[in-house]
Protein backbone atom coordinates (compact mmCIF):
# COMPACT_ATOMS: atom_id res chain seq x y z
CA UNK A 1 0.00 0.00 0.00
CA UNK A 2 1.06 3.57 -0.60
CA UNK A 3 2.05 5.81 2.29
CA UNK A 4 -0.66 8.10 3.57
CA UNK A 5 0.15 11.77 3.91
CA UNK A 6 -1.68 14.99 4.45
CA UNK A 7 -2.19 17.17 1.40
CA UNK A 8 0.36 19.66 2.72
CA UNK A 9 2.96 16.88 2.69
CA UNK A 10 2.33 15.84 -0.92
CA UNK A 11 4.98 18.23 -2.16
CA UNK A 12 7.56 16.26 -0.18
CA UNK A 13 6.69 12.90 -1.80
CA UNK A 14 9.54 11.36 -3.73
CA UNK A 15 9.78 8.27 -5.85
CA UNK A 16 11.46 6.57 -2.88
CA UNK A 17 8.14 6.64 -0.99
CA UNK A 18 6.61 3.99 -3.24
CA UNK A 19 7.24 0.23 -2.94
CA UNK A 20 9.92 -1.10 -5.27
CA UNK A 21 10.80 2.36 -6.50
CA UNK A 22 14.32 2.34 -5.08
CA UNK A 23 15.27 -0.63 -7.25
CA UNK A 24 13.83 1.06 -10.33
CA UNK A 25 15.74 4.27 -9.57
CA UNK A 26 18.98 2.31 -9.11
CA UNK A 27 18.43 0.54 -12.43
CA UNK A 28 17.71 3.83 -14.23
CA UNK A 29 20.90 5.34 -12.81
CA UNK A 30 22.90 2.45 -14.27
CA UNK A 31 21.15 2.83 -17.65
CA UNK A 32 21.78 6.58 -17.72
CA UNK A 33 25.38 6.12 -16.65
CA UNK A 34 24.90 8.08 -13.44
CA UNK A 35 26.80 5.46 -11.50
CA UNK A 36 28.94 2.51 -12.38
CA UNK A 37 27.50 -0.99 -12.60
CA UNK A 38 28.49 -3.40 -9.83
CA UNK A 39 32.13 -4.43 -9.77
CA UNK A 40 31.84 -7.78 -7.97
CA UNK A 41 29.65 -10.87 -7.98
CA UNK A 42 28.39 -9.93 -4.49
CA UNK A 43 27.27 -6.50 -5.73
CA UNK A 44 25.49 -8.13 -8.67
CA UNK A 45 23.77 -10.58 -6.32
CA UNK A 46 22.38 -7.66 -4.32
CA UNK A 47 21.21 -5.97 -7.50
CA UNK A 48 19.45 -9.05 -8.91
CA UNK A 49 17.72 -9.52 -5.55
CA UNK A 50 16.41 -5.96 -5.70
CA UNK A 51 15.49 -6.15 -9.42
CA UNK A 52 14.77 -9.81 -10.22
CA UNK A 53 12.69 -9.00 -13.33
CA UNK A 54 15.24 -6.70 -14.97
CA UNK A 55 16.89 -8.25 -18.01
CA UNK A 56 19.36 -5.36 -18.04
CA UNK A 57 20.71 -6.34 -14.62
CA UNK A 58 20.91 -10.05 -15.47
CA UNK A 59 22.63 -9.39 -18.82
CA UNK A 60 25.15 -7.07 -17.16
CA UNK A 61 25.83 -9.84 -14.64
CA UNK A 62 26.42 -12.26 -17.53
CA UNK A 63 28.76 -9.73 -19.18
CA UNK A 64 30.66 -9.37 -15.90
CA UNK A 65 31.50 -13.08 -16.04
CA UNK A 66 32.25 -13.00 -19.76
CA UNK A 67 34.85 -10.26 -19.24
CA UNK A 68 36.92 -12.74 -17.26
CA UNK A 69 36.17 -15.70 -19.57
CA UNK A 70 33.96 -17.39 -16.97
CA UNK A 71 31.56 -18.85 -19.53
CA UNK A 72 30.03 -21.45 -17.22
CA UNK A 73 29.22 -18.79 -14.61
CA UNK A 74 27.64 -16.60 -17.31
CA UNK A 75 25.53 -19.58 -18.41
CA UNK A 76 24.49 -20.20 -14.80
CA UNK A 77 23.43 -16.56 -14.45
CA UNK A 78 21.37 -16.82 -17.65
CA UNK A 79 19.70 -20.02 -16.43
CA UNK A 80 18.88 -18.40 -13.08
CA UNK A 81 17.53 -15.31 -14.83
CA UNK A 82 15.04 -17.17 -17.03
CA UNK A 83 13.81 -19.05 -13.96
CA UNK A 84 13.59 -15.98 -11.72
CA UNK A 85 12.04 -13.47 -14.14
CA UNK A 86 8.28 -13.46 -13.72
CA UNK A 87 6.50 -15.31 -16.53
CA UNK A 88 4.42 -12.18 -17.20
CA UNK A 89 7.60 -10.29 -18.10
CA UNK A 90 7.86 -11.89 -21.54
CA UNK A 91 10.06 -9.19 -23.05
CA UNK A 92 12.52 -9.29 -20.17
CA UNK A 93 12.80 -13.08 -20.33
CA UNK A 94 13.21 -12.94 -24.13
CA UNK A 95 16.06 -10.41 -23.74
CA UNK A 96 17.93 -12.80 -21.44
CA UNK A 97 17.36 -15.72 -23.81
CA UNK A 98 18.72 -13.65 -26.72
CA UNK A 99 21.83 -12.76 -24.71
CA UNK A 100 22.22 -16.44 -23.81
CA UNK A 101 21.82 -17.48 -27.45
CA UNK A 102 24.50 -14.96 -28.42
CA UNK A 103 26.77 -16.37 -25.72
CA UNK A 104 26.30 -19.93 -26.98
CA UNK A 105 26.72 -18.89 -30.61
CA UNK A 106 30.02 -17.19 -29.78
CA UNK A 107 31.51 -19.34 -27.02
CA UNK A 108 29.49 -22.56 -26.98
CA UNK A 109 29.09 -25.49 -29.32
CA UNK A 110 26.24 -26.65 -31.51
CA UNK A 111 24.75 -28.83 -28.75
CA UNK A 112 24.64 -26.07 -26.12
CA UNK A 113 23.19 -23.63 -28.65
CA UNK A 114 20.54 -26.14 -29.71
CA UNK A 115 19.57 -26.74 -26.07
CA UNK A 116 19.15 -23.05 -25.30
CA UNK A 117 17.28 -22.51 -28.58
CA UNK A 118 14.88 -25.33 -27.76
CA UNK A 119 14.21 -23.85 -24.32
CA UNK A 120 13.77 -20.35 -25.77
CA UNK A 121 11.28 -21.63 -28.35
CA UNK A 122 9.24 -23.35 -25.63
CA UNK A 123 9.08 -20.27 -23.40
CA UNK A 124 8.76 -17.44 -25.94
CA UNK A 125 7.00 -16.50 -29.14
CA UNK A 126 8.56 -18.76 -31.79
CA UNK A 127 8.37 -16.09 -34.49
CA UNK A 128 10.41 -13.66 -32.36
CA UNK A 129 12.97 -16.28 -31.38
CA UNK A 130 13.49 -17.58 -34.92
CA UNK A 131 13.72 -14.03 -36.26
CA UNK A 132 16.31 -13.04 -33.68
CA UNK A 133 18.22 -16.30 -34.15
CA UNK A 134 18.48 -15.54 -37.86
CA UNK A 135 19.85 -12.12 -36.94
CA UNK A 136 22.41 -13.69 -34.58
CA UNK A 137 23.57 -16.11 -37.28
CA UNK A 138 23.75 -13.41 -39.95
CA UNK A 139 25.71 -10.98 -37.80
CA UNK A 140 28.20 -13.71 -36.93
CA UNK A 141 28.61 -14.65 -40.61
CA UNK A 142 27.00 -18.07 -40.27
CA UNK A 143 24.84 -17.90 -43.37
CA UNK A 144 24.39 -21.68 -43.70
CA UNK A 145 23.02 -21.87 -40.15
CA UNK A 146 20.77 -18.87 -40.85
CA UNK A 147 19.35 -20.68 -43.87
CA UNK A 148 18.76 -23.87 -41.86
CA UNK A 149 17.11 -21.75 -39.16
CA UNK A 150 14.70 -20.29 -41.71
CA UNK A 151 13.93 -23.69 -43.20
CA UNK A 152 12.98 -24.97 -39.76
CA UNK A 153 11.10 -21.76 -39.13
CA UNK A 154 9.20 -22.11 -42.42
CA UNK A 155 8.08 -25.63 -41.54
CA UNK A 156 6.85 -24.50 -38.12
CA UNK A 157 5.04 -21.50 -39.55
CA UNK A 158 3.37 -23.50 -42.28
CA UNK A 159 1.85 -25.61 -39.51
CA UNK A 160 0.59 -22.48 -37.76
CA UNK A 161 -1.38 -19.49 -38.99
CA UNK A 162 1.51 -17.20 -39.96
CA UNK A 163 2.05 -16.57 -43.65
CA UNK A 164 5.08 -17.58 -45.66
CA UNK A 165 5.32 -13.96 -46.82
CA UNK A 166 6.08 -12.90 -43.24
CA UNK A 167 8.91 -15.43 -43.06
CA UNK A 168 10.53 -14.20 -46.25
CA UNK A 169 10.08 -10.57 -45.24
CA UNK A 170 11.99 -11.26 -42.03
CA UNK A 171 14.67 -13.26 -43.88
CA UNK A 172 15.24 -10.50 -46.44
CA UNK A 173 15.30 -7.88 -43.72
CA UNK A 174 18.03 -9.79 -41.81
CA UNK A 175 20.18 -10.21 -44.90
Amino acid sequence: SFPTRRSSDLRALTIYDFPGAAAEVAEKKVVLGEHLPPQSAQEFEKLVLSSPNSSLVWIQYMAFHLQTCQYDQARAVAARAVERINFREEGERLNVFLAWLNLENTFGNQETLAGVLKDALQRNDEFKVYSQMADIYTKSGKMEEAEKNFQGFSQKVLQSQRSVDQIWAVLLQKL
